[in-house]
C-alpha cells in the first residue's frame, strides 16, 4: 500500500549484474539504431554527421535498486498513472548469472521506446518502465531514457539540454507535453522524480475519488451529492 515494490536485487553483485546487462542491451540497441539510420541515409543525397555521445552506466539507478524494484501509485483517483518499475516482476533466481538471458530479453523488449516517446527529446537509448491504464486503455507511460532536449524544444527547462539519464512520463495521447501534478514530467534525477511522484495528494480531488469508488461498487446514484 505504500507504493514500494520490494527489491529483489539483494546483493551488490546482483545489482551490478543488472547494470551490466542493461549496458549490453543498451549498446546493442545503439548499434541497431545507427545501422537503421545508416541504411536510411544511403537512400538520401544529404547525410548529417551524428553527434557521438558516450553513454555512462546508470549508477543512480543501481542505488535506487538497492532499496526497491520500483514504485507503484495505488491510484485511488483512477487517473491511469503509470508505475516506475525498471526491474521485471520475476523470481530472484532469474537475475543469477546463469540466467541473464531472461533479463536481456526483457530489457531488449522494453528498449523499443519510439512508439511511446514524442519527438521533443533527442533520445539515444532507453527503455519503458511502466504503463498506466484507465478504462482498459493506455493512459500514461514511464521510461528511463538517456537524452537531451534540442535548442528549440517545447520544454521550458534549460537543464534538459544536457545529456543525462532521466525518468520521463509521457501521456498516451498525441500531446506528450501534457503537464501532470503541476509540471512537465521530465526529471533530472531519481530523487527529483520520487518527490514529484509522491506529491499526488496535493492535486487530488476527493470528490472525484468518492465518485469513482461509488461507481465502482455499482452505486447508480454516485453523482447525487457531488454538487
Amino acid at each position: 500500500m505504500d507504493g514500494i515494490i520490494p527489491s529483489s536485487l539483494i546483493t551488490d553483485e546482483w545489482r551490478q549484474a543488472y547494470l551490466e546487462v542493461l549496458k549490453e542491451v543498451r549498446d546493442e540497441a545503439v548499434v541497431r539504431m545507427r545501422q537503421e539510420q545508416s541504411d536510411e541515409e544511403e537512400e538520401d543525397d544529404e547525410k548529417e554527421e551524428e553527434e557521438v555521445v558516450d553513454i555512462p552506466l546508470c549508477h543512480e539507478l543501481g542505488l535506487f535498486l538497492k532499496y526497491a524494484n520500483g514504485i507503484q501509485d495505488p491510484d485511488f483517483r483512477s487517473s491511469g498513472i503509470c508505475p516506475f518499475e525498471p526491474v521485471p516482476a520475476v523470481g530472484i533466481t532469474e537475475y543469477a548469472f546463469s540466467e541473464r538471458a531472461n533479463l536481456e530479453d526483457y530489457i531488449l523488449d522494453k528498449a523499443n521506446v519510439d512508439a511511446y516517446v514524442d519527438e521533443d527529446p533527442d533520445v539515444k537509448v532507453g527503455f519503458l518502465t511502466g504503463t498506466g491504464w484507465r478504462a482498459q486503455h493506455d493512459e500514461w507511460y514511464s521510461a528511463y531514457l538517456y537524452y537531451h532536449q534540442e535548442e528549440d524544444s517545447r520544454s521550458p527547462d534549460p537543464s534538459l539540454k544536457d545529456w543525462a539519464w532521466r525518468v520521463c512520463v509521457f501521456h498516451a495521447g498525441l500531446e506528450n507535453s501534457t503537464a501532470l501534478y503541476g509540471q512537465y514530467p521530465r526529471f533530472n534525477s531519481l530523487p527529483e522524480f520520487l518527490d514529484w511522484y509522491s506529491s499526488w495528494l496535493e492535486f487530488v480531488d476527493m470528490k472525484v475519488v468518492k465518485k469513482n469508488v461509488r461507481r465502482h461498487w455499482g452505486d447508480d446514484d454516485y453523482d447525487s451529492d457531488m454538487e
